[in-house]
């Protein structure tokens, strides 16, 4: 879940392409995005692989066709998976909470104002995983400085019923002595992030993200250990 959501997080920061027919990205990250969750407290590493050209992403988090792309204003239809990996089973809490790889349809769009930005995405699942559905707004102001680019986003996610119980539901059958059953309802999640890019050479760049989620409406959930969620990530990214 994202906002970051990672999805064409680099679409963002590589606007240039090397090469005309399309630019290919490399990275590694060490992240702990499932923090949220009772005792995922690791960090794990994360690998990063994407190809973009003027009107189309293909990567590890997912692809995009852009409808519109000019300096201002981008719009794009795409498609993302999460592939089941959400609860660790090793972790006697979610031991049996086995989840299917969904499949999220993405409509995403994002406008400049000169450093000052706006952002929205609808997706719905079109998987029989969760059937869900979610949508964000966010506003932003970014900053070129001499050594970084840095940005600061807040906004709100409304998630649905299905999206809840995805995540952080616990239905009858999967009631344990240790998990209380857990009905999810629908959710608004206001969220903040910050970002910062810091290029290291012509072609590589550090990245670091930092990501605070309000998860109040949810906070009931016995697969929570709180009802603020902080993510971050930390990594480098490769252009050529």
């Amino acid at each position: 879940m994202k906002l970051i959501q990672t999805t064409l997080l680099f679409g963002a920061v590589f606007t240039t392409p090397v090469w005309a027919e399309g630019t290919f990205t490399l990275g590694a990250f060490t992240s702990n995005d499932a923090s949220v969750y009772i005792d995922h407290n690791d960090w794990s590493l994360v690998p990063y692989v994407a190809y973009d050209t003027d009107s189309f992403h293909v990567g590890f988090d997912g692809i995009a066709y852009h409808l519109m792309n000019t300096d201002q204003t981008t719009l794009s239809i795409g498609a993302t998976t999460n592939h089941g990996d959400i609860f660790d089973q090793g972790i006697a809490v979610f031991d049996g909470l086995d989840r299917e790889a969904d499949l999220q349809i993405e409509l995403t769009v994002d406008h400049d104002f000169g450093g000052l930005f706006i952002e929205g995405l609808v997706a719905i699942d079109v998987s029989e995983a969760k059937s869900g559905h979610l949508a964000t707004v966010a506003a932003g102001y970014a900053k070129d400085l001499s050594f970084a680019s840095l940005s600061v986003t807040g906004g709100i996610t409304y998630t649905s019923e299905e999206h809840n119980q995805y995540y952080y539901g616990v239905s009858t059958k999967e009631a344990t002595a240790d998990r209380a059953m857990y009905p999810a309802d629908e959710a608004f999640m206001p969220f903040i992030a910050v970002e910062a890019f810091m290029p290291v050479s012509d072609n590589a760049t550090l990245v670091a993200q930092i990501e605070l989620t309000d998860l109040k409406d949810v906070k009931d959930s016995p697969l929570l250990d709180g009802d603020i969620s902080t993510t971050a990530l930390l990594g480098i990214a490769y252009q050529f």
